[in-house]
């Protein structure tokens, strides 16, 4: 209900009335009457005509803009703030004239004014508690014969903000949460525009008030493939917060909060008119894919009260780590020869039209590296780059492609510790089968290395010639046991075997086995 009452001493010979409109949203127009179509959120516009009929004294009496506030029966609140004052003497058709400072003489514009007082205690009405705006005696000049047209929005209050921010509406009501116009007794309010001035009747204005009319709603899925799309075999995600943040119309801050339902399914009901953004509240290990960009930004008014399809599209990443196993006997069908290797360091490549670092990791004492995370659908490269020292066998790159989220990838590298054996060949002038010094090292002779005992007609799997200082080695051997076979040169024998045994079991040690040989002296 919306009332025009003036009330106060009346200035001698002088005569006022006023008219008192607001703007119907269903008609769409400015009624003198009973409104409808209205909802919490809203902002009402307001024209009051303040016309000095008769009289020598131009100063306007003092106007309270007195509406009812908050319903201690009802716990709710009804009209929580009037804004955007201005006035102008020509009027307007208007629904939101505009406001330009100084500017009173035209059309559909208004200059902007500030009251005297704003939003104080002006008293009970039952147990409803009523508040006013005023503007003093003397604000306004108007000339007799001539009206001013007075416009202001009062805001209704909304359940979507006092239901969630705990508010203290006064006259002995505590702190706490509230609720909108829509819970006001008879869901209509009353709102005074008072004008100070004895003698005039009042004016009333019904404004029924409904819920909010806005919603907004979505679905939350897993997107498996990382696709940033809801694919018909993809399944939905219940159990995820959904927040919804911004202002209403009238400048109110709104905040919501609801979860996904077992289908996947959410909604926001009740939304007053006002700008919003809809995000999620991630989880850990998830990876928002849809939409691409953080948030939806919607804005809840008369064109556009119901939106669909704000849906939130998550994938839970990959990993991929390295594994190092040094397998001493080569043999992988074994195991109880195995150990993890410690201090290999490995770098992941993700291709993206190249072969782009995700960076280096070191194994540790169990022979893993930590994951690389949040790892999207794709091709994988794993390197391995270093050893923590020599006598290893090497390992090409691996390849792996993520295909569907959520996998835990362990890339297992298998390298064989190595060895090395070195032959001395030496003239071994004294014949006493050892090495004296003085005795000369022997080249060109020729070295056969063989993998295990020496088998009739088996060949050798290396051969090297002794060097200037007597020497064939064979590197890199993997752990196992050896022969190696001198080639006697004709006009030499052994003063020993032919063959020697060699077990190379530590790594990147070199195992020395010697020779030696007696040269044929001449009788003449």
């Amino acid at each position: 209900m919306l009332v025009a009452i003036p009330t106060g001493v009346e200035a001698a010979g002088d005569k006022w009335t006023s008219e008192l409109y607001a703007w119907d949203p269903v008609k769409g127009q400015w009624e003198n009457g009973n409104l409808a179509g209205y909802h919490e959120g809203d902002l009402i516009g307001f024209k009051y005509v303040l016309t000095h009929d008769t009289g020598t004294n131009d100063s306007s009496p003092q106007l309270n803009s007195v509406y009812d506030h908050f319903n201690k029966g009802q716990t709710a609140y009804g009209i929580d703030a009037e804004m955007l004052w201005g006035y102008n003497r020509v009027g307007w058709d208007a629904q939101f004239p505009g406001q330009v400072e100084g500017v009173t003489n035209t059309p559909n514009v208004v200059d902007p004014i500030t009251p005297t007082e704003s939003n104080l205690f002006f008293g009970m009405n039952g147990r409803t508690i009523q508040n006013y705006y005023m503007f003093e005696a003397g604000y306004f000049t108007v000339d007799a014969g001539t009206s001013i047209y007075i416009y202001f929005q009062a805001h209704v209050a909304e359940t979507a903000f006092y239901s969630n921010v705990q508010t203290t509406p006064g006259q002995d009501v505590p702190l706490g949460y509230y609720f909108g116009a829509a819970y006001f007794s008879g869901a209509s309010l009353q709102v005074a525009l008072a004008l100070v001035f004895t003698g005039t009747s009042a004016q009333t204005q019904s404004i029924p008030v409904t819920y909010a009319a806005g919603s907004i709603s979505g679905m939350k899925f897993n997107d498996a493939n990382s696709n940033h799309e809801f694919d018909i075999d993809e399944g939905v995600l219940s159990n995820w917060t959904i927040i919804l943040d911004g202002l209403s119309f009238g400048e109110f801050p709104i905040h919501l909060e609801t979860t996904t339902a077992s289908d996947g399914s959410y909604s926001f009901s009740q939304v007053p008119w006002g700008t919003y953004n809809i995000s999620e509240v991630q989880k850990l290990g998830w990876t928002q894919t849809y939409p691409t960009f953080v948030n939806y930004t919607v804005v809840v008014d008369g064109d556009h009260l119901i939106h669909t399809e704000k849906d939130f599209g998550n994938s839970m990443p990959g990993e991929i780590k390295a594994r190092k196993i040094i397998d001493n006997d080569g043999d992988l069908t074994t195991t109880t020869d195995r150990s993890p290797g410690v201090g290999w360091t490995f770098e992941l490549f993700y291709q993206n039209g190249a072969w782009n670092s995700l960076g280096q990791k070191v194994t540790g004492s169990e022979g893993y590296t930590e994951y690389w995370e949040n790892l999207m659908l794709g091709d994988y490269k794993m390197v391995e780059v270093s050893a923590p020292g020599s006598g290893y066998t090497s390992a090409e790159p691996k390849y792996i492609t993520l295909t569907t989220a959520d996998q835990e990838i362990t890339m297992t590298f298998y390298n064989q510790p190595l060895g090395n054996i070195c032959v001395n060949k030496y003239n071994d002038l004294n014949g006493d089968g050892n090495w004296d010094e003085g005795e000369p090292a022997v080249s060109g002779i020729t070295i056969n290395l063989y993998e295990g005992a020496i088998s009739e007609s088996e060949e050798p799997i290396a051969t090297n010639i002794t060097d200037e200082d007597g020497m064939a080695c064979f590197n890199n051997l993997e752990f196992g046991t050896y022969t190696v076979e001198e080639v006697l040169t004709v006009g030499w024998y052994s003063d020993g075997s032919l063959t020697q045994t060699v077990i190379i079991d530590t790594v990147g040690e070199t195992e020395e086995v010697s020779f030696f040989n007696i040269e044929y002296g001449e009788i003449c």
